[in-house]
């Protein structure tokens, strides 16, 4: 499998998972968190590894800022992209990452139009998914 087939083939599996939360009531954990995909909560194998990886957001007026703190050592390890849903899970923004160009794993998407829970995914090449999200208000 090439890498970008498993880009998409990982990115796929992570909404899955997401989906998998938004239509049930039980807990996150039955749907992957901590082994599928991880969280701050269910870091699963990567419990040393929360971090680096886990997508934070910063809300300045008009826009909203996703940071990974992990980083870019070239194409040995690195931040591949981050992913930005809107409450219903559906795509909003997308950003990938040049680790030899990219000194730093940040995007940047406006504010307008988004409302509710918002989740950011950061993609790691060798640590793989790690899902946060955000209640706008």
């Amino acid at each position: 499998m090439n890498r970008r087939n498993f880009i998409q083939v990982v990115s796929a599996g992570t909404l899955f998972g997401l989906l998998g939360v938004k239509n049930s009531s039980a807990s996150e954990d039955q749907f992957g968190a901590g082994s599928f995909y991880y969280t701050e909560k269910s870091p699963g194998r990567w419990h040393q590894k929360v971090a680096g990886h886990i997508p934070h957001f910063e809300v300045s007026g008009e826009s909203l800022k996703i940071v990974t703190g992990h980083e870019m050592n070239g194409y040995e390890h690195y931040i591949v992209k981050h992913q930005l849903f809107d409450q219903n899970f559906n795509l909003i923004a997308e950003k990938m990452f040049d680790p030899v160009r990219d000194k730093a794993a940040v995007s940047i998407h406006p504010l307008s139009g988004l409302s509710g829970k918002i989740y950011a995914v950061s993609v790691c090449n060798k640590h793989d998914n790690w899902v946060n999200s955000l209640n706008l208000t």
